[in-house]
C-alpha cells in the first residue's frame, strides 16, 4: 500500500527448522566465493566459530542464489523494472543457501554489509528455493500448441468467439460482451490473445481451458501495471500500462494453463468456489505489479513438493508456500511506490507491505491455494496503511488488521468489505444532504476517506464500521463544510465533537507517556492542541515533564500533543468510574 515509509509489518512467518547432528565439515571449495565480507565476519561469529574468515569450507557451505539470466532478461524488457533491478538488484545484494557445519540450511540475505534475514529451512524449502533460482520452467520451451501459432496471422474476434464456444461451463452474456469489448479496444495486442486463445483451444481440457482464457480477458481493462508520480502524490496514467496493451501470448497461455493444472491436479482444487478461482488463483497479477511470465516459475518450483499431499494437508501446504516466500523475500519500506513483479522479487527480495503480499499469493494461486489481499486504506489509531494475505475460503485466520475501521479484499469486479470478518461492526447514521458522504481518519496529519457512501432521503448510512476500540473519526457530508469529528465507543456509541471556540475545561486532565529507550529518538512533548473548525488551535497547557502535559479539558472535544517535532494522535478525554479524567482514542 502507499504510504508505507514508517510502517512495519508484522507477517506469520512458518520458520522450520531441519533436525541434523554434526556432520563431517564440507569439502573445501575448489574456488572462492565472491561474497560481503560481512558475512564471512557473520558465519565465523555464529557458525563457523574459530575459522578464519577466508577458510574455504566457508566458501564450500556458500551456494549464491541469483536469478536466471533469461529471467532477468525478461525483467529488464520493461524500462522501470530494468531500473528496478539496477537500484535494488542483486549487484546490491547478496542472497545465498547456507550450510552450516552440522548441515543445517539456512537462506542469508545481505544488503550492502548490512546481514539483513538469516532463515533456518528445512529440506522441502531448500528444493523449492533451487528451483525457483533455476526457473527450468521459465527457460524450457513453449508448449507445442503455441509454438504452432506463434508469428501467425490470427482474427482475435473470431478466435474470442471459438473459445467462447468451447468453454464449459458457459459464460454469462455480461463476461462475454466485456471480453469482445476489451480484445477490440484500441492498443489491445489482439493477435497476441488470439494466438493463445486458438493454442488453448487446441489444448487437452480446452472447455475448462478457453472458459478461464475468456474470463480472463473479460477482466484485463481492470488489470493494470501502476506508475507513480515522482511527488509521490498518486498514479500517473501517462506512465501507467495496462495489460491489455502489455500482454504476450505465451505469459497469458502459461497462466491459464498452468493455474487450471493445478486446480485439477491438487486435491483442494475441486473445493474452490467459481468466484475464489476465477479471483485469487487464475488472475494473473496481484494489484499494480508489471506483467511478467511467473505462473509456470512458481508453479513448477512447489507442485513437486505438495503434489501427493492429501485434501486435510492444505494447511502444511500453505505453510510451505508461506514459509518460502519469506525465505528469498522480506519486508522494506525505503524501496519504491510502484510494486514489484514476482519475478523481480527474485532479484530484489526485499518490498513494502503489498510486494510481500503479492509474492505470497503468488506463490499460493501457483498450488491453488486462493490467497487474497486484505488491506486497510488508513488506519484510525495510526499512520499509513497497510496490506496482508489472507485465505479465507480454506479458514485461515489472520491476526492482522484487528484495529481498523474498514478493510476491504480487491476482486476485479469490486471492493469487498470484509471489516465485518476481522472486527466489530457497527452501523452509522447521519442526517444529510443528498450526495456522496464520506467517512474519514486521522492519519498523517490529515482526514482521509476509508468509505464512502451515497447519501440521498434526507440521510447518509455506513454500514459495517470497525469498533473494537474507541476512535476518533470524522464525517464529510454534502453540502456542509469542513468535516464534523465524532468519537466511536467500542460497541458502536458514537458521540459528535465540540468544534467550536475553545472554552474552559472542566476535566483536569494529564496526557503522558514513557521516554522513549533510545535518545536519538526523543520528541519531547511542546504543548496541546484542539481540534475547531477552522483546525488545530493550541490551548493553555503545563509541563509536568518532558513527555507529560497538564491542561483543562472538555471531555466532547477532540485534542494532541503538540512535540517538539510534529505532532501526537489525536485522543478525547472522558471520565471513569472514579471520576478521573483518562486519555481514549489515541
Amino acid at each position: 500500500m502507499r504510504h508505507l515509509a514508517t510502517l512495519p509489518l508484522v507477517v506469520l512467518l512458518s520458520a522450520c527448522s531441519s533436525g541434523g547432528g554434526e556432520h563431517p565439515a564440507p569439502a573445501p571449495a575448489s574456488k572462492t566465493v565472491a561474497m560481503p565480507e560481512a558475512l564471512r565476519a557473520y558465519l565465523v561469529e555464529r557458525y563457523f566459530i574459530g575459522l578464519d574468515p577466508h577458510d574455504p569450507r566457508i566458501d564450500a557451505a556458500v551456494e549464491p542464489l541469483t536469478a536466471s539470466p533469461a529471467i532477468l532478461e525478461h525483467v529488464a524488457a520493461l524500462p522501470w523494472e530494468k531500473q528496478q533491478l539496477e537500484r535494488f538488484g542483486d549487484s546490491k545484494r547478496f542472497f545465498a543457501l547456507v550450510r552450516t557445519p552440522g548441515e543445517e540450511p539456512h537462506t542469508i540475505h545481505v544488503r550492502g554489509e548490512a546481514i539483513r534475514s538469516d532463515r533456518t529451512l528445512d529440506e522441502a524449502r531448500v528444493r523449492v528455493l533451487r528451483r525457483l533460482y533455476q526457473g527450468k520452467g521459465f527457460l524450457a520451451p513453449a508448449a507445442k500448441e503455441l509454438a504452432a501459432w506463434e508469428g501467425k496471422a490470427v482474427d482475435a474476434g473470431a478466435a474470442l468467439e471459438k473459445a467462447a464456444a468451447l468453454a464449459k461451463p458457459a459464460l454469462d452474456e455480461a463476461t462475454l460482451a466485456r471480453a469482445k469489448k476489451n480484445i477490440g479496444a484500441p492498443g489491445t495486442r489482439a493477435d497476441e490473445l488470439g494466438r493463445a486463445l486458438m493454442a488453448l483451444a487446441e489444448t487437452a481440457g480446452a472447455p475448462e481451458l478457453c472458459r478461464a482464457a475468456v474470463w480472463v480477458i473479460s477482466r484485463m481493462d481492470g488489470m493494470t501495471f501502476y506508475r507513480f508520480k515522482a511527488d509521490e502524490s498518486g498514479m500517473d496514467p501517462e506512465t501507467s500500462v495496462n495489460d491489455l496493451k502489455s500482454v504476450d501470448a505465451r505469459s497469458f497461455y502459461e497462466n491459464v494453463l498452468y493455474a487450471v493444472k493445478a486446480k485439477n491436479e491438487l486435491p483442494w482444487g475441486p473445493d474452490l468456489s467459481d468466484h475464489d478461482f476465477l479471483h485469487f488463483v487464475l488472475s494473473p497479477r496481484g494489484t499494480g505489479e508489471p506483467l511478467q511470465r511467473w505462473r509456470r516459475t512458481y508453479f513448477e518450483a512447489l507442485f513437486p513438493e505438495v503434489r501427493h499431499f492429501a485434501r486435510k494437508d492444505v494447511d502444511k501446504a500453505i505453510a510451505l508456500a508461506t514459509a518460502a516466500c519469506y525465505d528469498f523475500f522480506q519486508y522494506e519500506g525505503d524501496t519504491t511506490w510502484e510494486d514489484f513483479g514476482p519475478l523481480t522479487a527474485l532479484a530484489v527480495h526485499e518490498g513494502r507491505c503489498e510486494d510481500c503480499s503479492n509474492v505470497e499469493n503468488a506463490m499460493l494461486r501457483a498450488i491453488a491455494v486462493p490467497g487474497c489481499q486484505a488491506f486497510t486504506p488508513f488506519w484510525a489509531a495510526g499512520d499509513g496503511n497497510h496490506a496482508w494475505t489472507w485465505v479465507p475460503a480454506f479458514g485461515v485466520e489472520c491476526g492482522e488488521g484487528r484495529s481498523a475501521v474498514k478493510l476491504f479484499v480487491k476482486t476485479w469486479d469490486e471492493l469487498e468489505d470484509v471489516t465485518e470478518r476481522y472486527v466489530p461492526v457497527t452501523r452509522l447514521e447521519f442526517d444529510s444532504a443528498d450526495g456522496e458522504a464520506q467517512l474519514m481518519v486521522w492519519n498523517m496529519d490529515e482526514w482521509r476517506r476509508v468509505a464512502k457512501a451515497a447519501a440521498k432521503g434526507g440521510k447518509a448510512v455506513f454500514e459495517k464500521v470497525g469498533c473494537p476500540r474507541d476512535f476518533a473519526l470524522a464525517v464529510k457530508l454534502p453540502g456542509a463544510d469542513g468535516v464534523k469529528a465524532f468519537a466511536l465507543a467500542p460497541g458502536g456509541a458514537m458521540r459528535f465533537l465540540d468544534d467550536g471556540a475553545p472554552g474552559a475545561g472542566e476535566l483536569a486532565a494529564v496526557v503522558e507517556e514513557k521516554p522513549p529507550a533510545n535518545p536519538e529518538w526523543a520528541n519531547p512533548y511542546a504543548g496541546v492542541e484542539t481540534w475547531t473548525a477552522g483546525g488545530w488551535k493550541e490551548i493553555a497547557s503545563e509541563a509536568k515533564g518532558e513527555y507529560a502535559r497538564a491542561f483543562a479539558a472538555d471531555g466532547n472535544r477532540l485534542y494532541r500533543v503538540k512535540r517538539a517535532k510534529g505532532y501526537g494522535r489525536p485522543f478525547v478525554v472522558a471520565r471513569d468510574e472514579a471520576g478521573r479524567a483518562v486519555v481514549q482514542a489515541r
